[in-house]
């Protein structure tokens, strides 16, 4: 694995294991590593039995293109603390 082998170490710390279906959502400033870090961390382990999932816009995306509001997010299970 290329990048911080920390990273790895962490994520598998917090449970994540070979095989295992990961939906990520990170903010890259609060985890203290570059993107490529980042991403090789979480495709090592989970491996090639596992699946990495990523969220391709935002909530602030979402509700300026559907008008919907913060409580329709966090009724659906997403975070309505905004963007």
């Amino acid at each position: 694995m290329t990048g911080n082998p920390s990273l790895a170490e962490d994520l598998v710390a917090l449970g994540l294991r070979p095989g295992a279906t990961v939906l990520a959502h990170a903010s890259l400033r609060r985890v203290g590593a570059g993107a490529d870090a980042v991403l090789a961390a979480m495709r090592a382990v989970p491996g090639t039995e596992g699946t990495l999932v990523a969220q391709t816009f935002t909530a602030g995306y979402f509700r300026h293109h559907t008008g919907a509001p913060r409580a329709h997010l966090a009724s659906e299970g997403q975070s309505s603390r905004g963007t």
